[in-house]
């Protein structure tokens, strides 16, 4: 009976390393079928959490990841943990600030390739700072414009969206707003299921179906909270940059997620929205993606395309809020 059981423990361990080695040589399929074995690349390589804004940049850091149409791109970060060149504030005669999600970070093309290195290109002595983050939302967009907006005389400033802001800002637990002004300190949430980083990729694949399993759309209770705390963030970001006298741009580079939530709250993302621009007199621009503008499945972001499209849509605003500066 001992040397039986000394055989089914052998055997047993031969299955997990078998099933262990086996899920590693498949990690290339599934990160072919599967975003959340794609994204792990990136969050693996280029982010880390912060107590402040749920996760940030590590500076420094670089990776080679191919997109989904297999284009193998470098994606390198400053000192500041920021895709962009080294911080030198202020060189150039013009500039403006981005503050995004992985549309403005450039997930899927080449760093110069992004809208702000073109309308760099194309308004020559022009410097665009992009704060573009992987996954940030308007309540993180509005903690970096407290850092980063009253220190410097910024000429313009852009605040991209994307139809799954509403989702982030539902997702996020405000800690400590302010009584005043109801700014949270800091951001929390938990960590999304694509940083399954664990030492046994045969574990992280239980885990990953487990998350799954546990996951479900979030309540619409919950998104109309995250909606009024997502123009709330919106609002308040506007109203610092104003006060400032920094002229803001809205870039919406999606659509409003009739797909994610339901024409109802899509609609009412798109009219508060709608609402808020055209009462604190900012433009707001729609950059819709179509097929060509967007890679294949699992990556599913935007292509060089799509941001020649959203540059072109800046760039007569651009010119516009700029033209008395050149006087």
């Amino acid at each position: 009976m001992y040397r039986n059981r000394r055989f089914f423990l052998l055997g047993f361990c031969l299955l997990i390393l078998f099933l262990e080695g086996s899920v590693r040589l498949a990690q290339p399929w599934l990160r072919r079928i599967s975003p959340t074995y794609y994204y792990r690349q990136y969050m693996e390589t280029l982010l880390r959490p912060s107590p402040v804004l749920v996760w940030e940049g590590i500076p420094g850091s670089e990776a080679q990841i191919a997109n989904s149409a297999g284009r193998t791109l470098s994606y390198k970060r400053n000192s500041l943990g920021w895709r962009e060149g080294e911080f030198a504030p202020f060189g150039a005669a013009v500039n403006g600030l981005v503050l995004g999600d992985s549309f403005s970070f450039g997930m899927g093309v080449a760093k110069e390739e992004r809208f702000s290195e073109q309308l760099e290109q194309r308004l020559p002595g022009m410097n665009v700072w992009n704060q573009g983050e992987i996954g940030y939302a308007p309540d993180q967009y509005l903690l970096l414009a407290e850092r980063w907006l009253p220190p410097f005389p910024w000429n313009f400033l852009v605040i991209q969206l994307s139809n799954n802001d509403l989702n982030d800002v539902a997702g996020h637990i405000w800690v400590a707003p302010h009584s005043t002004t109801g700014i949270p300190a800091e951001l929390r949430a938990p960590p999304p299921y694509h940083w399954i980083s664990g030492a046994s990729e045969l574990w992280n694949l239980f885990a990953y179906f487990a998350l799954l399993e546990k996951e479900k759309r979030l309540s619409d209770e919950k998104l109309e909270d995250g909606l009024k705390r997502l123009l709330f963030s919106l609002r308040q970001t506007v109203v610092l940059a104003q006060a400032r006298k920094v002229p803001v741009i809205l870039l919406q580079a999606s659509d409003w997620g009739e797909q994610a939530y339901g024409s109802r709250l899509a609609a009412a993302y798109r009219e508060g929205v709608t609402a808020l621009v055209k009462d604190l007199s900012i433009p707001l621009l729609e950059a819709k993606a179509d097929a060509q503008g967007l890679l294949p499945f699992p990556d599913l972001h935007w292509t060089a395309h799509s941001h020649a499209r959203a540059a072109d849509l800046l760039l007569p605003e651009l010119r516009r809020i700029l033209s008395p500066k050149k006087k």
